[in-house]
């Protein structure tokens, strides 16, 4: 918990080269609370289950990632891609912030 994953000065430019690629990464039950993934590329991932509250996952790529049963209270979602992301059973939505600002909430499953 409270790990940095996000890649360094956070302009906007360099962190969309070198982003941190967890894509298809298998972190069923991972607890990354508080983490920052920031521009992390999480699309595919199977987060089934993951606690991830608190975590920034701003600009984060999560489209088509498994978020079945995932705690996401008080997550930030800012700006994240969540196309086709499953998010059915997924705790504490209701208290993310930046929801309104992430893109293709409306491709994601529930």
């Amino acid at each position: 918990s409270g790990a940095i994953l996000a890649p360094f000065n956070k302009t906007g430019f360099i962190e969309h080269i070198w982003r941190t690629e967890l894509s298809g990464a298998d972190l069923t039950g991972a607890n990354l609370s508080g983490a920052d993934l920031g521009y992390v590329l999480l699309s595919f991932a199977n987060l089934r289950g993951a606690n991830l509250s608190g975590a920034v996952l701003r600009k984060a790529d999560l489209s088509r990632a498994d978020l079945t049963g995932a705690d996401l209270t008080g997550v930030d979602l800012a700006e994240a891609d969540l196309d086709g992301a499953i998010l059915t059973g997924a705790r504490g939505l209701d208290t993310a912030h930046g929801l309104a600002t992430a893109r293709n909430v409306d491709k994601a499953i529930r």
